[in-house]
């Protein structure tokens, strides 16, 4: 039941953030700089593929490690340290950095470009700030 839980959860978090975002940042900004590439822009479905991958690891490990989702309200209840959490602290935000890079590549996108650049420095400073502490006064 977790699986099917945190799958849903990514799915619904995928959907928003990697398609309805961006076509809402394409669609309602100014082209700040456009940029062709040519057939160079397909080296981003690679990059779009390994993060949706690793994003879907991270739901798995979660269920099947942990013992809970990546939703806020539904956390694992075990420490997940196999895997993608042995090379990363937080793969699942890498992976959402790696997915729209991909498309901002893939589709000659600045403005997206830049959306993914403020995306991973909220995060950053999100886990850094408030998470990692957090985190370390919950220990037992």
């Amino acid at each position: 039941m977790k699986l099917v839980k945190g799958l849903t959860f990514a799915s619904i978090v995928a959907l928003s953030a990697f398609t309805v975002v961006p076509i809402l940042i394409n669609n309602y900004t100014i082209e700040l700089v456009t940029f062709e590439i040519g057939y160079y822009r397909f080296i981003g479905v690679p990059l779009m593929v390994s993060g949706l991958a690793s994003f879907y690891w991270v739901v798995f490990a979660f269920a099947w490690i942990g013992q809970g989702t990546p939703a806020p309200f539904d956390p694992p209840g075990k420490l997940v340290q196999k895997g993608l959490f042995g090379y990363t602290r937080n793969p699942m935000y890498l992976s959402a950095v790696f997915i729209l890079i991909g498309e901002a590549i893939l589709f000659q996108l600045v403005n997206l470009a830049l959306f993914t650049v403020c995306f991973w420095a909220f995060f950053h400073f999100y886990i850094v700030l408030f998470e990692e502490p957090a985190l370390a006064l919950a220990r037992p």
